[in-house]
């Protein structure tokens, strides 16, 4: 009974010294926080816009990650884990901005406290300068997340009801009347018809092949962009494609 007590305390103790060194670490972020709104509006705007696309970045890694695992075959699964390395990189980069940004708020408190100048225009250049390298550390990490998010929300073809009802069984006599001729990265033409007078059935979007086409180069398109560099991509593409 007695060592339970005292095991109790414990607890208890413990309870409270993290409460107050979160309470602190609040604090601080606080006071940060005002420092810059009152002083760094415009950093503070940036600060803000960075939290936000760090928690995109984890919570992008995270779906990568899920989609990583379903998969089974090594071509998909090295595109998306390069992605993965992108998505984190930036994430790794965007915290070490932040903390750069913490700590110059940190500084300007600890001299506003001590009553000592703040360093004239040359403090200010500084500012300036940390204002605009962190911008675009932001700007990158929205493009990056904003493309995993198009990603995602890009319904394939099967869950496109518009298109479906608009081209329903219609057997194309050209290439250029293809569907979805416009979103094809920069291709020989005279290969493509090559593929569409051998492979028909990869421009049918109702079929499992013209599925499977599409797919493959919406998925390049968005963790292999250089893939299409090679002036044969259509035939490789052409070639994995196996359904009949």
């Amino acid at each position: 009974m007695k060592l339970t007590h005292n095991m109790l305390l414990v607890y208890a103790t413990a309870s409270i010294l993290v409460g107050c060194s979160s309470s602190s670490e609040s604090s601080r972020n606080d006071l940060k926080v005002s420092y810059l709104q009152q002083y760094h509006p415009l950093l503070l705007s940036v600060r803000d816009q960075m939290v936000f696309q760090i928690q995109e970045c984890e919570n992008n890694i995270n779906k990568l990650s899920i989609l990583h695992d379903s998969f089974t075959q090594t071509d998909s699964r090295t595109m998306v884990f390069n992605k993965m390395k992108d998505v984190t990189a930036q994430r790794d980069q965007l915290k070490h901005q932040l903390q750069k940004i913490d700590s110059t708020a940190e500084q300007g408190i600890a001299l506003r406290e001590f009553n000592i100048i703040d360093g004239g225009g040359e403090r200010a250049t500084e500012l300036s300068l940390l204002t605009k390298e962190s911008q675009q550390r932001v700007d990158g990490a929205t493009k990056l997340n904003s493309n995993i998010h198009k990603m995602y929300n890009n319904k394939a073809v099967e869950q496109a009801p518009t298109r479906k009802a608009s081209h329903q069984h219609i057997k194309i006599s050209c290439v250029a009347f293809y569907p979805f001729y416009f979103e094809l990265p920069a291709v020989d033409y005279r290969k493509l018809n090559q593929v569409f007078d051998t492979r028909p059935e990869l421009f049918d979007i109702e079929s499992d092949a013209g599925k499977q086409f599409i797919h493959t180069v919406r998925s390049y398109q968005t963790f292999n962009p250089h893939f299409f560099d090679n002036k044969n991509w259509i035939e490789l593409v052409a070639a994995t494609v196996n359904i009949r």
